[in-house]
Formats: C-alpha cells, sequence, structure tokens
C-alpha cells in the first residue's frame, strides 16, 4: 500500500540516444513536478527492495532504471549505510 507519494521538481532527465549513451532533455513544464513511476512501478520497486534486502539481510541502496517499454530495470545494490548519515533510522511498515 502507497502511504505517501512526494515529487520533486525535475527540469531534466536523462534518456538513451542512438549511439547507446545517454543525453539529458529538458522536461516539459507539464512533467516537471509529475511523479516519475506510476503506482504499479512504485508497488513492484517496492517488491523488489524487500525481497533484495531479505536476501541480503540488510537495508538496500538500489540503483534503478525504467527502459523503453517502461519495464523496470534493477542496475545494481549495496548496503545503505544509515549510521553514516548522522540521525536516527526511520522505520516504515
Amino acid at each position: 500500500k502507497i502511504l505517501k507519494i512526494e515529487t520533486a521538481d525535475k527540469s531534466i532527465r536523462l534518456a538513451g540516444d542512438t549511439m547507446g549513451g545517454l543525453v539529458q532533455i529538458n522536461v516539459p513544464d507539464n512533467e516537471r513536478d509529475a511523479p516519475c513511476l506510476a503506482s504499479a512501478q512504485i508497488q513492484s520497486l517496492a517488491g523488489y527492495g524487500q525481497k533484495l534486502e531479505a536476501h541480503y539481510g540488510s537495508a538496500q541502496d538500489i540503483e534503478w532504471a525504467l527502459d523503453a517499454t517502461g519495464k523496470l530495470l534493477i542496475l545494481q545494490t549495496r548496503p545503505l549505510h544509515l549510521s553514516d548519515r548522522g540521525g536516527e533510522r526511520e522505520t516504515r511498515a
């Protein structure tokens, strides 16, 4: 269940180019503060996060991307070091 959605203002995005690299694209004004993921994608990403945390036995910092069809791809994961941030860990259920 999604409890809250917060979006950031996005002025540019990265997209693949025809040579296999990345290009920066200006985000149209009407999309700048829109969520970049649909609810189903958010739930899918959360599910991957729970599976990765269970597999590795700790919270994970997960890098992800969407392919041209909107399929969610996990690029890499590594342990999330919350103690390095100097604050208390917030637990969400």
